[in-house]
């Protein structure tokens, strides 16, 4: 009707209401809910009987490609077969079931979106149109959901951070029917399934990959995501698995020797998973001094500048270049991109354009103390101190590719940003990765993308000779 694909999905849901179970009928308190996560099955009480939901493994969509019209509030046919291991498992860990009448099967459309949360919020590019929908647990989360939209309309954000459900933490990847297939059934069948803070997840990836993704993977790469794109984790050996674990992951001294090295000597952290904005038009400087609460950087200088609501709330923590000739950069963090550009759409002025080129445009940085001396071989150009000062930012050969580069790092040792054009990613990996090499130093390449000292997925591996003293000094 509205015109907007959505990643969102009916899934078919069974329960089971049972007549009246003697011992349940008399109990002086009512149970409390039981959820059995090794049988996928959740139990409350109903009534004098017990009402027994199924969470099952093999899920099954409902018109995905959307319900019938003059669809209400009917309820599907029953699957018993598709439901039976858990089924048994229930039954088995309940045994009152065993001997209890079944009152009534219900199997209903539940829609889910990837994560399970809500799609709330204003949709771009229809003005006036707002999303509340994919509530999973109406009654549950419907009175959440309400008071927020409601301040969002009438205050111009909620009272409280609400990015979790809001529409723009997915972007245009998301709408895709095999994506939404795959994501809201990963969630259905893990409902009840332990999640762990460094498990990666399998549905819907590889999704969109940095062309250097083919050759990072060949090295051992190993990978996260970040809104729909590959992004590195580390660096490990052929076989090398990493449990899911609440504990010290085994990945720890990997990362560790990544962190070092860049510590010590150099590192090639893949800088594609950060948004890039650029800014343009007669107005641009009035209206980047306007939207920032920081100074704008001269030509051909960097700065760091948050950017504020009109309640004077922290809405992003971003980096401003100014590469001259009226042409300014915002970056910041890639799964903001969405809500980033209406942020800017809702605050635009004449005169001011602004473009989302991080798809067209990605990179590496070189970080450690030896970067200079890295950087010094691929270009023809002076990086000394006084020709490219902290928070610098010029256009620059580096090795085939022409780039814009800026000196800074978050690693905390010396470093450079080099941003390219998408389709030269992979040749300026390689070319950094052969001049290297044909200074018999190891390929620098790791990733300490959880570690917090790099902003991405670096290529850091130390080089040691026999004896075990850094070979890195021979560039």
């Amino acid at each position: 009707m509205a015109g907007l694909d959505l990643p969102l999905s009916p899934l078919e849901h069974h329960y089971l209401l049972t007549e009246t179970i003697p011992k349940v009928a008399a109990l002086e308190k009512e149970l409390p809910l039981i959820v059995d996560l090794e049988g996928f099955t959740y139990l409350r009480q109903d009534q004098k009987g017990v009402l027994l939901g199924i969470y099952e493994t093999k899920p099954q969509h409902w018109a995905m490609d959307g319900a019938p019209w003059d669809y209400g509030i009917e309820l599907l046919q029953e699957n018993i077969d598709r439901i039976s291991a858990e089924l048994e498992m229930g039954f088995t860990r309940f045994p009152c079931l065993q001997t209890a009448g079944v009152k009534k099967w219900v199997n209903g459309a539940f829609t889910f979106s990837p994560d399970g949360n809500p799609l709330v919020g204003p949709v771009a590019g229809k003005r006036g149109y707002w999303l509340a929908c994919g509530v999973m647990a109406g009654f549950l989360q419907g009175g959440g959901v309400g008071k927020s939209l409601a301040e969002w309309m009438v205050l111009g954000e909620p009272l409280t951070d609400v990015y979790g459900m809001d529409i723009a933490r997915y972007g245009d990847f998301a709408a895709n029917r095999e994506y939404i297939h795959q994501t809201t059934g990963q969630f259905y069948a893990r409902r009840f399934v332990m999640s762990y803070p460094n498990e990666q997840l399998s549905a819907g990836r590889p999704l969109r990959t940095a062309p250097a993704y083919d050759a990072m993977s060949a090295a051992g790469c190993r990978w996260g995501q970040s809104w729909g794109l590959e992004v590195p984790l580390y660096f490990a050996p052929d076989g090398f698995v990493e449990p899911p674990t609440l504990k010290r992951s085994n990945a720890f001294d990997i990362v560790g020797a990544e962190c070092r090295a860049v510590r010590e000597c150099v590192g090639l952290l893949d800088i594609s998973a950060f948004s890039r904005y650029e800014v343009t038009g007669p107005n641009a400087g009035e209206w980047l001094d306007w939207l920032l609460a920081s100074k704008l950087p001269g030509p051909g200088r960097v700065r760091l500048a948050p950017m504020l609501g009109e309640n004077g709330k922290l809405k992003g923590d971003l980096t401003l270049f100014n590469w001259g000739e009226g042409t300014w950069w915002i970056t910041g963090s890639y799964y903001l991109r969405q809500w980033h550009m209406r942020w800017f759409a809702d605050r635009a002025k004449s005169g001011v354009e602004v473009r989302d080129i991080s798809d067209a445009t990605l990179g590496f940085s070189l970080s450690g103390p030896r970067s200079r001396e890295l950087l010094t071989r691929l270009t023809h150009q002076d990086v000394s101190h006084a020709a490219l000062p902290f928070m610098g930012c010029t256009m620059m050969d580096v090795g085939l590719t022409r780039a814009r580069v800026a000196r800074l790092s978050v690693a905390g040792e010396l470093g450079y940003e080099i941003h390219c054009p998408a389709l030269n990613h992979a040749g300026l990996r390689a070319g950094s990765l052969d001049l290297v090499g044909k200074r018999r130093v190891r390929r620098p390449e790791g990733g300490a993308g959880r570690t917090g000292r790099a902003r991405a997925g670096a290529d850091a591996r130390h080089a040691r000779d026999r004896r075990g003293r850094c070979r890195c000094r021979r560039l």
